[in-house]
């Protein structure tokens, strides 16, 4: 399991006694990207009480994918979770995950729009920003219409999977990019409740407008993924 953090002192604690509550027996990944707060002296601490707690520290500031990639390297297991560190998503439906595993999907979509948890609890700006994002991704990315959720950030799937990113990459969202690197993977999902931070700052929209001219980039790094996938297996056949 892969848990990005950037000074995230005032939910660390509680996201690691939430993992340890969860019955999910597995190696926790603390990928931690430059924080100054303290965050990485929690996760050293923990890790010498914990043996499934392993730190991953970042040399330098990698941003999201770079943070992914690090905790890829690290993770020896085939079935791979990543999750936020600043309890938006539930460790608690850690199992549900490996049930959806065990079901034959490759990769698993947590998402906040189906069940009886539907959305959950989000500040109305959030709301509107994630769903306009969903509508510029899905309009420009055929391959995630019919998805739930294509933006999620708790997802599951397999190491073995084609995984074409690289540090250099500036994204914050790994799903897209998996679902069209792997047209043919089986998707399931589990369903959650969302909630907002308990305490700091999102890392996304913290930049101002900034964030918006990113996240469009990205969307075109997909769709040349996409495209590009495509014309591979069209010279395959």
């Amino acid at each position: 399991m892969i848990i990005p953090v950037l000074n995230e002192i005032e939910n660390i604690d509680t996201l690691i006694q939430r993992l340890q509550k969860s019955d999910y027996n597995s190696e926790f990944l603390f990928v931690d990207d430059g924080s100054d707060d303290g965050t990485r002296e929690v996760i050293k601490h923990a890790s010498e009480i914990n043996k499934n707690i392993v730190p991953v520290f970042n040399n330098y500031r990698l941003g999201h994918m770079g943070s992914y990639l690090a905790g890829l390297k690290k993770a020896t297991s085939d079935n791979i979770i990543i999750m936020d560190g600043d309890l938006q998503h539930p460790p608690e439906v850690l199992p549900e995950f490996y049930k959806v595993f065990l079901s034959g999907f490759k990769i698993i979509i947590g998402t906040r729009y189906m069940g009886r948890h539907f959305n959950g609890y989000r500040k109305l700006t959030r709301g509107i920003i994630s769903r306009g994002a969903e509508i510029i991704l899905k309009a420009a990315v055929p391959r995630c219409r019919n998805i739930i959720d294509p933006l999620s950030g708790y997802i599951g799937f397999k190491h073995s999977l084609n995984i074409p990113v690289d540090a250099k990459m500036k994204g914050n969202k790994l799903l897209p990019f998996l679902l069209v690197s792997n047209p043919n993977a089986k998707v399931g999902y589990v369903p959650y409740k969302f909630s907002e931070r308990e305490g700091g700052k999102s890392k996304i929209v913290s930049g101002g407008t900034n964030f918006v001219w990113n996240y469009i980039r990205e969307v075109q790094d997909i769709r040349r993924t996409e495209l590009s996938i495509g014309t591979n297996e069209l010279k395959s056949n």
